[in-house]
């Protein structure tokens, strides 16, 4: 049996940090942080602490290794509830290896909490989070390995090691001093969403290690504030984020150009992915208000929509946020209390954005571009897309039109809000993108051309907040690798029994007889489960009919005549590591946060491909076909290193198949036609061509057919419909990583 998903390997010198967090209770609000995250303490402390031991001594060399064989290394942090210890102790008793217990102050009892994690091996310290002065002076008591910042956390390693190398005697010749000499290539800046980079530089640089050099934080934040109020409309903290951005890429360009990483194919790209945060202000939020009717401020109630709007102030260009209470319609304001705990709301949640960048960072060391908040100046042109639109998008007039109306969107998220040298350097970076966002990234416009034609693009829902956590500990405690014997691990359901369903189930079941996958057809939800249950899929194909209910803003698979809902996912365990989803309207992108995704991902999903808006039944069934089909050949080459590389080209290149399809009647036969063909879908491996072919297809049409066509720019542009939600970058084929592995071992 074939067994993709596995724990994520860990090296004995790696560092281990576990938060010991009190068990808070759960909040409905869906734009609430986490009340383990209240505090920026735990996140802030653990942005510059070191992954490894060894970075203490080499950590570029550390960073190679990452760069080589493409091996994950993400910061190695989970958290463990109080009431939970004793069912966790298996884990807290593996290995010798470093151990940084970060307790949570709150905890009433937690004196009898260090005398149990005392018990555990390994070399343990202790930092406690949420604590008062009083408090901190208290747990000095408790342990003589109590720290208080990332800075005695070295020190203590350092003068501790004599007692470590006892349990890794391999490590008797190795310095735990960090050579911290390149202060200067890392400055830093009071700006939070610049903090995460700052982070990252150190994690190679090792320029912060040192007690030394704890002077550097000491910038005053208002310096950065009024030159920022000074520049509204101008980008000089985008630019600081550009230069960090660079600086980090420079890293992985110098271990390609010497030669340091060997790639094992001409489509590898040279950057690690880059994170991208757009947060957004939810239109539908409203339903989500706690107490929303009982909200008064002064003599009477407030206009629920007038106040509202005063929580979602968006950012400029600059990143500042007008938080001023109007005076028309409050005038006779009591208290501004309930609008001020909003507000902070807002402040805290971009923060938490911003600090949690760093945890999905550290797999690659990734750079960080965190963009303006947006709001109500898009909305506009975002409801468009609302599913309360998708019977008249289904006629095809309107289908016709959607280009446009995806184009201007595009247009609306880049314009007035993004620097203009962040764009031309999107547009030439060879690199995937992470987008963590509840907007469509996917469309954002790049010079004219949609960012997912030329960049392979993974997201995470921003909404709720702590599903951005969930997908780090997921990743982070499992690595998932597509092996060679991946067909027997592949279940196709086919949920619909309608004529055009029934037609391409024909087609694919052929397919079937070939490549040796399972299919099942499935006209009730315990059908669905009893197949999972039997065939135990690694992949995971829905070919079925969607819907949505704006009651929860949720969304559902239809099963014959059932429902198959986020409760019922999660009550059934219905699920698998990587899904797709050839299903109408699966994550819509107007006001819409609880789509069928999330209940795929709380029962452990990986990577969940979902769709924007209502899809052509022969359009989407034919990309889930070559889907299956090219598979084949992605097991057995070194073509695709990832899930999101090879699903971002299917996807891709069916705009290709569409505009071509447009004109086989009358050159059906053409075999120069099909060559043409094949060779722009190959061009589209390489990054660097993509942006070409887009811009000539029209014209290559036109001179085949000697007519003058714009086949290509006025299709239907399905390949846009489509949504890879989690870390699909992270799935790796196991044949790719066997030759990268090679590849660099011979060097």
């Amino acid at each position: 049996m074939v067994i993709m998903l596995s724990l994520r390997s860990n090296s004995h010198t790696r560092i281990t940090y576990i938060a010991i967090s009190k068990r808070y209770s759960n909040y409905d609000f869906l734009l609430t942080i986490p009340e383990e995250f209240r505090s920026r303490d735990l996140l802030n402390f653990l942005k510059f602490c070191p992954k490894d031991l060894l970075q203490l001594g080499k950590s570029f060399n550390f960073f190679e290794l990452s760069l080589k064989y493409q091996i994950p290394i993400p910061l190695d942090f989970s958290i463990i509830y109080e009431d939970n210890i004793e069912k966790h102790s298996l884990y807290l008793s593996k290995g010798n290896q470093v151990k940084i217990f970060c307790v949570d102050s709150n905890i009433k009892n937690i004196n009898s909490i260090i005398e149990i994690l005392k018990k555990f091996p390994g070399r343990k310290y202790y930092y406690f989070y949420n604590s008062s002065k009083n408090q901190k002076k208290q747990f000095n008591n408790l342990s003589s390995s109590t720290i208080h910042n990332f800075f005695e956390l070295l020190e203590k390693i350092k003068a501790d090691k004599n007692k470590i190398v006892v349990d890794f005697p391999y490590l008797a010749t190795f310095s735990f001093t960090p050579n911290s000499k390149f202060t200067d290539n890392n400055p830093y800046y009071s700006f939070v969403p610049s903090e995460t980079n700052f982070a990252t530089l150190n994690q190679f640089l090792n320029n912060l290690w040192d007690k030394d050099h704890e002077n550097q934080f000491n910038i005053n934040p208002k310096d950065d504030t009024n030159n920022a109020l000074n520049n509204k409309g101008k980008f000089t903290r985008q630019e600081v984020l550009l230069k960090q951005i660079k600086l980090i890429d420079n890293f992985s360009k110098i271990s390609y150009t010497n030669k340091i990483s060997i790639p094992v194919s001409p489509i590898e790209s040279i950057y690690n992915p880059l994170l991208l945060i757009l947060p957004f202000h939810n239109p539908n939020i409203k339903k989500n208000i706690p107490n929303r009717n009982s909200i008064k401020l002064g003599n009477g109630k407030v206009n629920l929509k007038k106040f509202i709007s005063l929580l979602q102030p968006e950012q400029g260009s600059n990143y500042i946020m007008n938080l001023i209470l109007p005076d028309s319609d409050f005038d006779k304001i009591e208290s501004i209390e309930p609008l001020m705990k909003f507000q902070k709301n807002l402040i805290n949640r971009l923060r938490f954005l911003d600090d949690l960048s760093y945890l999905h960072a550290s797999f690659f060391n990734s750079p960080v571009l965190r963009l303006p908040i947006l709001g109500k100046s898009i909305n506009k042109e975002l409801s468009f897309f609302k599913p309360s639109s998708f019977q008249s998008h289904s006629k095809l007039k309107n289908r016709k039109k959607i280009r446009k109306t995806i184009k201007k969107l595009g247009i609306k998220i880049t314009s007035k809000k993004i620097a203009p040298k962040i764009i031309n350097y999107l547009k030439e970076r060879d690199g995937q993108i992470v987008a963590i966002s509840d907007l469509p990234v996917e469309w954002m416009d790049i010079d004219g051309i949609p960012l997912c034609f030329t960049h392979d693009v993974c997201r995470l829902p921003e909404t709720p907040l702590g599903g951005v956590l969930n997908h780090f500990n997921v990743n982070n405690l499992t690595e998932l690798k597509i092996s060679k014997d991946v067909y027997q691990k592949v279940l196709v359901i086919y949920g619909s029994d309608d004529s055009e369903f029934k037609k391409w189930r024909h087609v694919v079941e052929k397919l079937k007889s070939i490549r040796k996958f399972n299919s099942a057809f499935c006209s009730s939800i315990i059908e669905v489960k009893n197949s999972i249950d039997k065939y135990k899929p690694d992949i995971l194909i829905f070919d079925c009919h969607g819907g949505t209910d704006s009651k929860d803003s949720s969304s559902y698979l239809i099963i014959g005549n059932q429902k198959l809902t986020n409760k019922i996912i999660i009550e059934k365990n219905i699920t698998a590591p990587i899904i797709f989803l050839s299903a109408c309207g699966t994550a819509p992108n107007y006001g819409f946060f609880n789509s069928i995704a999330q209940g795929f991902f709380e029962t452990g999903a990986i990577s969940v491909t979902t769709t924007f808006l209502p899809v052509d039944i022969n359009h989407s069934s034919f990309i889930y076909y070559r889907l299956l089909n090219n598979l084949n050949e992605t097991i057995h080459s070194k073509v695709h290193k990832n899930w999101l590389e090879f699903i971002s080209h299917v996807i891709r290149t069916s705009s290709v198949f569409e505009a071509f399809k447009s004109i086989t009647t009358e050159y059906e036969s053409n075999e120069e036609l099909d060559l043409i063909k094949a060779q722009i879908i190959s061009e589209l491996l390489f990054f660097h061509k993509r942006r070409s072919v887009y811009l000539k297809m029209n014209k290559l049409i036109s001179k085949i057919t000697n007519k003058n066509s714009n086949s290509f720019t006025e299709q239907i542009p399905e390949y846009l419909y489509y949504s890879h939600l989690g870390r699909s970058d992270l799935i790796y084929f196991e044949y790719w990583l066997s030759e990268k592995k090679l590849a660099n071992n011979k060097k």
